[in-house]
């Protein structure tokens, strides 16, 4: 048989007892206290949702100023955020304003972050025009990229970017594309 001190057991009921008043307290506030549990569930979500407007604003000031590291660093801690995240429209802007300045650039980066992108959400229009861009200025890839963007232009005539990435791959200008 072991034997416990005196001062053991006052300790482990003082844990029990301490855990119990915490645990009371909570079930009450579930329960009975709706508006409190709400007010913190909304701190909560405004607190989270301002640390990354607050991240995503600095990559932005920082791709407006030519620096694309802090983007890139900024989305790379972004990864684990998915489409139906509540942050996910904020990756969304970082990634097209990034991609953005990588195509107007030229820049050998674009189709690793076309293809994250994609892989994000295939059924978004914008990301598949940045993705058959990049896979059209890859010289063993051309004829796949043209072909996608003139397939996917068929089907989404009214995107703005695909229409202009579609316009340089068929050497069309944008009057002769509307005419069709």
């Amino acid at each position: 048989m072991i034997r416990i001190s005196k001062s053991t057991k006052i300790t482990w009921n003082a844990v029990c007892l301490i855990s119990s008043l915490v645990s009371g307290a909570w079930l009450y506030a579930v329960f009975f206290e709706r508006g409190l549990v709400d007010s913190l569930g909304t701190s909560i979500i405004s607190q989270y949702s301002s640390h990354h407007n607050d991240k995503l604003e600095t990559a932005i000031e920082a791709l407006h100023e030519g620096d694309l590291k802090i983007a890139a660093t900024t989305l790379e801690g972004w990864g684990e955020i998915r489409k139906g995240d509540r942050v996910y429209p904020m990756k969304r802007e970082l990634l097209l304003q990034y991609l953005q300045i990588l195509e107007a650039s030229e820049h050998p980066d674009m189709g690793h972050w076309a293809t994250l992108w994609l892989q994000l959400d295939d059924r978004d229009v914008t990301a598949r025009a940045y993705y058959f861009e990049a896979l059209r200025r890859d010289p063993e890839r051309q004829a796949e990229g043209r072909a996608g963007l003139i397939r996917e232009f068929a089907k989404f005539p009214g995107n703005q970017t695909l229409a202009e990435f579609h316009a340089i791959a068929t050497g069309r200008t944008g009057e002769q594309v509307a005419q069709q």
